[in-house]
């Protein structure tokens, strides 16, 4: 052992990055041209029916880190900061951090997420499906995580992260819902042959839905609703 090297350092995120980052803002902001198309006068703007709606979440979170049977239960938690067009879709964007508090054995893995959100709005259910860009850290257990056919061993290594996920947001009521999550990430790390770890999630979340000033009750669950 006396001849391992022993790292904690931060990845540098590749060229790729750059170009999905590109694509990813491309998408967002054509989505919500589509969605909220400008309206010719103010007067033409239902004021019960457009606007910005902030929303606070959190809850828990089983994560397979994808590495050596790797097992994380986390809190995780954020904003979302819903567009609702009184249409049939409503986008968002979300900050979503993931933090771990058992269960790391193998490795501990958190992560800051930024994206966007697109979901249904009829109905109490509402499937979404979401991409994300952020961070991650991931902390090996023990005496590190070796690189392969080196002898050199990280205990901590970090990088760019790329997520997609999906799911089920079901409203509890004007102003609480629950969401039933699943996402799928990539890291770039220095200890697996590939590069990467590919972690999937599941989560709960409870949200709690900030009443906009001069919206009560039915009223803005119906707006919720797109009806």
């Amino acid at each position: 052992m006396s001849n391992c090297m022993f790292k904690s350092v931060s990845q540098r995120p590749s060229p790729q990055i750059a170009k999905v980052l590109l694509c990813f803002g491309f998408t967002a902001l054509t989505g919500a041209l589509l969605l909220h198309p400008p309206q010719a006068t103010a007067q033409a703007i239902p004021t019960a029916t457009v606007g910005i709606f902030p929303s606070l979440f959190a809850g828990a979170t089983a994560t397979d880190t994808g590495f050596n049977s790797g097992k994380n239960i986390a809190v995780t938690g954020g904003l979302d900061v819903g567009f609702y067009s009184g249409r049939r879709f409503e986008y968002a964007l979300e900050y979503r951090g993931i933090y771990p508090v058992s269960n790391g054995e193998v490795d501990r893995q958190k992560s800051n997420l930024i994206g966007f959100n697109l979901s249904t709005r009829p109905g109490r259910l509402h499937p979404y499906g979401d991409i994300f860009y952020g961070r991650a850290e991931v902390s090996y257990a023990g005496a590190g995580a070796e690189v392969p056919g080196t002898p050199i061993f990280y205990t901590k290594s970090s990088s760019s992260v790329i997520a997609v996920g999906g799911g089920a947001t079901f409203d509890l009521g004007s102003q609480f819902a629950l969401r039933f999550d699943a996402l799928f990430q990539r890291f770039d790390v220095p200890v697996t042959a590939s590069g990467h770890l590919y972690p999937t999630s599941a989560s709960i979340d409870f949200i709690y839905r900030i009443r906009h000033r001069g919206m009560t009750g039915d009223r803005q669950l119906e707006v919720n609703r797109g009806k």
